[in-house]
């Protein structure tokens, strides 16, 4: 049976003549038993094909394999696609960062995909015999060993490339809002002293243009408001000259016709001083009415003014807000200013400041580093499995004979 199954026997087997025909017989009735295969069967047989196009196996061969290399055949796919869908979200995660997700998308589809076409080559470069399977009775030239170890090498070299890049985009993800806190503190102390320089120059087109103006409308509200409360002053002592006049003019008129008991008819001197009273409230009702109109008037033509201000201290506004836009764009033009960049060698280099700093540093060069430790052996799990782990395969004993 191992001769039948492709495996070179250790020790001598004697088969008996009858061997042949029972084997023409067994893979006769194998072919009867295929033909009527069970759905699940079928679901398994489709399993197979798809994971021999991932691994690049031979789907016919793996058909006729027994369950433990069809098992592999499928390990070393849904290996495949784990890795490739790993790349993919590390790499799209880091792209997103400045770019649009789309784009970022795009490329790390690319980037995974050329991942997944190495680790498929890896997988489907060698087809050495591993376990009891492996024939130690031949000798093996010193140069045969070397060429593989540099094909290893060589190996664990362009997987080692591709790993420490995916770990690397997935770190400067993961520390994106450091690196992004860091950027902007850089940016912001640079553009510092010009920052400065331009807000001197708003402040003395705003003392040219509005201070001025703030002033004189603070000064003619104040004006304002003395002149209202004057207004109001001058309008109670109208009331009371008025009020006053009023029982100084009723009570002459009863002491000159003696209208009322105890009052005697007559200009006498009881009239002569209600008359003085009279006289004296009349004199102080046109002073109280000539100085209410003349505090209306002040207050009218201030209320007036300060319209007037109002609507230049609006019209200067917009001529300093014009004139601020101009500075801000000519600030932004100016060779001095660092405007907010967002590429992957400024995020880099600041991922690097951000490691040399004594505070925060260790924690981020030791966190990077068991990360990416872990991210890259993730990344080589295939080359790995495939050079260390490579079970015993009847598999690929016959594929090696075919």
């Amino acid at each position: 049976m191992l001769r039948e199954a492709g495996i070179p026997a250790r020790h001598p087997i004697s088969y008996r003549s009858g061997s042949t025909k029972h084997h023409r017989r067994t893979i006769a009735n194998s072919g009867v038993a295929m033909s009527t295969k069970s759905p699940a069967d079928a679901r398994c047989g489709v399993l197979l094909w798809v994971a021999c196009v991932i691994s690049r196996a031979d789907p016919d061969l793996a058909a006729e394999s027994n369950a433990f290399d069809r098992g592999t055949i499928v390990a070393n796919a849904a290996l495949l696609c784990v890795v490739t869908l790993l790349a993919l979200i590390v790499w799209t995660l880091f792209f997103a960062t400045f770019m649009p997700l789309w784009v970022a998308f795009a490329l790390a589809l690319v980037f995974a995909s050329a991942i997944f076409l190495i680790d498929q080559q890896m997988v489907a470069a060698d087809w050495h015999l591993a376990g009891m399977l492996r024939s130690d009775d031949q000798p093996v030239a010193w140069s045969t060993r070397l060429h593989g170890l540099f094909r290893i090498g060589m190996r664990f070299a362009v997987a080692s490339l591709f790993a420490m890049a995916t770990s690397l985009g997935a770190t400067m993800w993961l520390s994106r809002d450091t690196i992004n806190a860091r950027l902007q503190t850089d940016r912001m102390q640079h553009n510092l002293p010009l920052e400065r320089e331009y807000a001197e120059m708003k402040e003395a087109l705003r003392a040219r243009l509005i201070d001025p103006i703030e002033a004189e409308l603070v000064n003619l509200r104040r004006e304002r408001e003395v002149a209202a409360q004057n207004l109001q002053n001058a309008m109670d002592t109208r009331n009371l000259q008025l009020q006053r006049a009023s029982r100084a003019r009723l009570e002459a008129d009863r002491e000159l016709h003696g209208d009322l008991p105890g009052y005697v008819a007559g200009a006498g001197a009881r009239f002569k001083e209600a008359q003085r009273q009279l006289d004296e409230a009349d004199t102080g009702l046109r002073n109280a009415t000539a100085d209410a109109k003349l505090y209306e008037t002040r207050l009218s033509d201030i209320t007036q003014r300060v319209d007037e201000m109002t609507d230049q201290l609006r019209a200067a506004g917009r001529e300093y807000d014009e004139r601020s836009r101009e500075l801000d764009a000519a600030k932004e033009s100016d060779p001095r200013w660092m405007p907010a960049l967002n590429d992957p060698v400024l995020r880099f280099g600041a991922l690097r400041a951000v490691m040399a700093d004594p505070v925060r540093g260790p924690a981020t060069t030791e966190f990077t580093k068991l990360f990416a430790i872990v991210l890259v052996t993730m990344e080589m799990m295939v080359l790995l499995a495939k050079t260390f782990f490579s079970p015993p395969s009847v598999y690929t004993k016959r594929l090696i004979e075919r």
